[in-house]
């Protein structure tokens, strides 16, 4: 069954993906309020092929699932179980919303779940903000109280347990969405796609093999290296020694490790997978949170 979509006020648009769309005369509204990012999608990109400058990444499924990891798991951290929210782990979420995003209110506010336990909304008497999971579970939408809850404040990530426990996970550093969603073989980004096809176009990354196989490949180039390279410097030891690694266990765990990784620890982006079959649950690495 394929998702409408639907109409939230006059001027906005959920997708069936969760995400939101705007009419012109609101989108040149909200337009100046969109908070900047200190990494973009061609960053992170670039990161992962500088971090291994002298090899190649097979196969877009590979490169893909890389990047998706790296935004969940190493731009990323564990921040609370939203079974946990009215209860044990109300703390972190406040805390999180106070310090991080200024909403000093919270802590003093009424925190109950909606919606059949897909909401969670917080309020007092001056404003509401509401926490949603988005269709495939792979978000938590924060959204504000303006028009029906529709100003979209902030995106989490969902890493769903085996046992179909919630563990939400918020953005260590300003990244822009790179708008994952359940496709075919697991997680995909049309978002992504378009940002290779720019950097190949404007010579930061080479692509070598027929295109959209497994023999196709992938590496930075040496106008992409200077390109990225004080970015790439400016993230912490911690984090290029983290994307550094990955990159040397996903390459080492070939196509299938990674698949059975991300298909165990991420089940509910293989609703739309043709080979989700093929990998049964299993433990490789070590989960967080």
């Amino acid at each position: 069954m394929i998702r409408q979509i639907k109409r939230l006020s006059d001027d906005v648009f959920e997708l069936p993906d969760g995400s939101l769309a705007y009419s012109m005369k609101r989108a040149a509204e909200r337009f100046p309020n969109i908070k900047p990012v200190d990494y973009s999608v061609s960053d992170l990109v670039l990161f992962i092929l500088n971090s291994q400058k002298g090899f190649r990444i097979r196969g877009r499924t590979i490169l893909f699932k890389e990047i998706f990891l790296m935004e969940q798991e190493v731009f990323s951290e564990f921040l609370f179980n939203w079974d946990q929210v009215p209860g044990d782990d109300t703390s972190k979420l406040t805390s999180f919303l106070s310090e991080k995003l200024g909403m000093i209110w919270v802590k003093e506010a009424r925190i109950r779940k909606m919606d059949d336990g897909k909401a969670i909304a917080i309020s007092n008497e001056q404003r509401t903000i509401i926490l949603s999971i988005n269709h495939e579970k792979t978000n938590v939408i924060l959204r504000g109280n303006m028009d029906s809850y529709t100003e979209h404040l902030y995106n989490f990530f969902i890493r769903e347990s085996p046992d179909g426990h919630l563990k939400i996970y918020a953005k260590t550093e300003r990244v822009e969405d790179c708008k994952f969603v359940p496709y075919q073989f697991g997680p995909y980004s049309f978002h992504v796609e378009d940002t290779l096809e720019n950097l190949a176009m404007n010579g930061l990354i080479s692509r070598s093999g027929k295109k959209g196989t497994t023999v196709e490949s992938f590496k930075i180039t040496p106008r992409g290296s200077r390109a990225i390279r004080n970015k790439y410097l400016s993230l912490s030891t911690e984090l290029r020694q983290k994307i550094g690694e990955s990159r040397k266990g996903y390459e080492q765990f070939s196509t299938d490790g990674i698949l059975n990784y991300v298909y165990t620890n991420y089940p509910q982006y293989s609703v739309l997978s043709r080979i989700a079959n093929r990998y049964k649950s299993m433990t490789w690495g070590k989960s967080r949170g």
